[in-house]
């Protein structure tokens, strides 16, 4: 038995090392306490603007013993728990950035995500019954193809991507062991993709496990028979309903367990955005086009934007690539040839791959379009080329079989099989890694993190000047400036030093590695109302050859509106209400950082009697917050409402207000209005936030089309603006309620006996 198990445990061990081999190749950039993974954007990087700066402060929450619910600095404030995307319960996640300095934790997080990913496809392929060579090459084939290490920069879809092939390994077991408590592998999967920040990750693994369990229910079906005795009508009766109920009670199970970031998320998708803008076309971003079918091939058939050679003003690179090495395509393509769709797997995954790619060329076929209209849950996202992960998926299935095949074919010699397997694998791993490391480089984040002056000298002048809480900065002339840097550097694999020049501009989010407050939110998800705003206070001006530009006046009375004390931006900019007070030369030929200060700026929290009733309900648009918001005067001295209240103001003054003290979760403002009036808060509203006035709740209003404000009578008062995130209480009982109802079933199943078809 001894010498039984000795080759058995050395293979065992062969592969583990093979795997933390294939493992530090494709990541040994990244083994770092100094440096993160790097990719570019369109506009930007999701990296040092969006996942990184938010790590970092989430570490830090974490240290002070709390969540990051509310961000003041994000955005004149953001719920980043209803965030989708952003990941903060989980466990990966709040084990390292709690005891982990965010630069490692950053990277871990991503070396951890990659090594479950390459893990839990083995095993897949394994309950598959392909060799361990093959199983090998395609597990290492899905998790390092083109389709991960392009989109590495989208953190919360590398953490998520791992669960995918353990979700349907949980739903093969049980139907190829006919023991559905194997089921209990895909609800923890599918929470952990949800708690990962991948809800579109999700929802694109819950609709192939929905086509794999239809095949092998079906299938199942159709090799019942219709026995004439009793106990066999009643074997058939349970194999037939087991399925049905398992399936069901499984994703009610996960998203149960999901329930603190799903609620959440549900939540601030009804006021989002994404909610307002209903759309198919929107909801497709940029579709992908046939002829980009050629990257499964040659992935620079049309360029690469990491050396600034693919036009992306035609279709974003990274959302359309899923290039998983020449030879699993030629290995897949043999597959198919060879067994013909003979055997029932080889034919499920065939037409997984096929629809999943149906799917994803969006509007040129049908598919698509039915999923968004008729399927809840996927109106919530963009870019359906995503659903490219299930045919990269299945290319690596039928490339193992493919694999075994050529094996099968070599001779009866193990050392002949061995040779040829460690071939193909080391063929693959040249082909991928050529290709990673032509896609992601590595960023200096410690001097992201301490080397910015525009930061420094931001701070001091906020100091200095007396400014009270929640004064702010923001950045204009970003998306051009990107460009002048993508050009001048060659893309984000050439001069690291231009690259760097852009980060003195404290991009949008950028601002949290500092401690500065910012008008702007990065990304295109946020709240519907504010991100209007955003859109036209980041995007409406005007340049020339020469930098010289012009923002609109609406977008001048914006930014003093929500606070905005300086501008930073590339521009000379040289209209009323703008003073420059700093120039500074920086790496990028030819640019300047310029910082003007917002003439007369407001405080965060005043007092106004005039009113002005815009009923516009939700759906309003560019040009009604232009016509309203364009003279400077009137949006200065006066507020605007949705609806008529009926209070009268006055004849004393409107008074003042000054905030006294700020947290995460709490505003205390003190006003002393002799006439009465609104008090506006220049931070966004939304409804979670509640409103005290001198003890008492009063109703919050949203003013301004996106900010808080509460009506105040003549007097001196004290209020109070709470967040309350309910939406998070309520997850959490749903999460425990689910959890002991999970630890039910299992004792109630196991002990009758119900989860076996046998």
């Amino acid at each position: 038995m001894k010498n039984r198990l000795r080759p058995e445990i050395g293979l065992k061990l062969l592969l583990l090392l093979g795997m933390l081999f294939v493992l530090l190749l494709f990541t040994l950039p990244f083994w770092s306490t100094t440096r993160i993974p790097y990719q570019g954007d369109v506009i930007n990087s999701d990296v040092t603007e969006y996942n990184f700066p938010i790590k970092v402060f989430y570490a830090q929450s974490l240290r002070e013993g709390k969540l990051p619910f509310w961000v003041h600095e994000l955005g004149c404030g953001f719920p980043l728990l209803a965030e989708g995307q952003s990941g903060l319960l989980y466990p990966l996640n709040l084990l390292l950035y709690r005891f982990v300095s965010p630069i490692p934790a950053f990277n871990l997080s991503i070396i951890v995500s990659l090594a479950l990913c390459l893990l839990f496809s083995y095993l897949l392929f394994r309950e598959y019954e392909l060799s361990r060579g093959a199983s090998f090459f395609s597990s290492v084939a899905f998790t390092f193809s083109g389709y991960t290490m392009a989109r590495l920069k989208f953190n919360y879809l590398v953490l998520s991507l791992g669960w995918t092939p353990l979700a349907v390994l949980g739903l093969e077991k049980s139907f190829r062991h006919r023991n559905f408590a194997y089921i209990l592998l895909t609800v923890l999967a599918l929470s952990m993709q949800i708690l990962a920040g991948g809800p579109q990750l999700f929802m694109i693994t819950l609709s192939l496990l929905g086509f794999l369990f239809l095949w092998r229910y079906l299938t199942s079906l159709g090799r019942l028979r219709s026995p004439e005795e009793e106990t066999d009508r009643r074997a058939a009766r349970r194999a037939a309903v087991i399925p049905l109920l398992s399936i069901v009670i499984c994703v009610l199970l996960a998203l149960s367990l999901a329930g603190p970031q799903l609620v959440p998320m549900l939540k601030g998708y009804t006021v989002s955005d994404r909610a307002m803008n209903q759309t198919f076309d929107f909801s497709l971003g940029v579709s992908m086009q046939p002829r980009n079918l050629a990257m499964l091939f040659s992935p620079y058939q049309y360029g690469n934007p990491a050396r600034n050679t693919y036009d992306l003003h035609r279709d974003y690179f990274w959302e359309d690539i899923a290039y998983p090495g020449l030879l699993t395509s030629v290995l897949a393509l043999f597959a198919l040839f060879l067994f013909r769709l003979r055997d029932e797997t080889t034919l499920m995954w065939c037409a997984a791959g096929v629809l999943a790619l149906m799917i994803s060329l969006g509007a040129l076929t049908p598919f698509a379009e039915f999923l968004w209209r008729y399927i809840p849950g996927f109106r919530f996202f963009r870019f359906w080329q995503r659903f490219l992960v299930v045919m990269v998926l299945s290319l690596s299935y039928l490339a193992g079989k493919g694999l075994d095949a050529v094996l099968g074919r070599v001779g009866p010699g193990k050392l002949w099989r061995f040779s040829v397997a460690t071939l193909c694998i080391g063929v693959l791993l040249v082909d991928l890694g050529l290709f990673s490391y032509q896609q992601v480089t590595t960023i200096d984040a410690s001097r992201l993190m301490k080397d910015n002056p525009t930061a420094e000298a931001l701070k001091e002048r906020l100091e200095s000047g007396g400014s009270g809480p929640l004064q702010r900065v923001a950045m204009v002339g970003g998306e051009d400036l990107w460009r002048e840097v993508m050009r001048q550097s060659r893309g984000w694999l050439g001069d690291k030093g231009v690259l760097q020049g852009f980060f003195l501009f404290l991009p949008p989010n950028h601002n949290l590695l500092f401690g500065l407050s910012s008008f702007s939110q990065y990304g295109d998800y946020g709240i519907y109302r504010f991100k209007l705003l955003d859109d036209m206070a980041h995007y409406f001006y005007v340049r020339d050859e020469d930098w010289k530009g012009r923002l609109t006046d609406t977008a001048v009375n914006i930014l003093a509106l929500f606070g905005v004390r300086y501008l930073i931006s590339p521009l000379k900019l040289d209209q009323e209400g703008l003073r420059l007070v700093e120039v500074e030369d920086t790496p990028i030929r030819g640019v300047t950082l310029n910082i003007y200060e917002i003439e007369d700026p407001l405080p965060a929290a005043r007092m106004v009697q005039d009113v002005r009733v815009l009923e516009t309900g939700e759906s309003v648009g560019f040009s009604q917050i232009m016509e309203a918001l364009w003279n400077g005067e009137s949006s200065r001295n006066s507020v605007i409402l949705e609806e008529r209240l009926g209070e009268q103001f006055g004849p004393g003054s409107p008074g003042e207000a000054e905030i006294t003290s700020l947290s995460s979760a709490r505003i205390s403002v003190s006003a002393d209005t002799p006439g009465g009036g609104t008090l506006i808060l220049s931070s966004t509203y939304y409804p979670e936030w509640h409103v005290y006035v001198d003890g008492e709740e009063r109703e919050l209003l949203r003013v301004n089309f996106a900010a808080m404000g509460v009506v105040l009578g003549p007097g001196k008062h004290e209020v109070e603006f709470v967040f309350r995130p309910v939406s998070f209480y309520y997850g959490i009982f749903l999460s425990a309620a689910s959890i002991l109802l999970t630890a039910l079933l299992w004792i109630w199943t196991r002990k009758m006996g119900y989860l076996r078809l046998r």
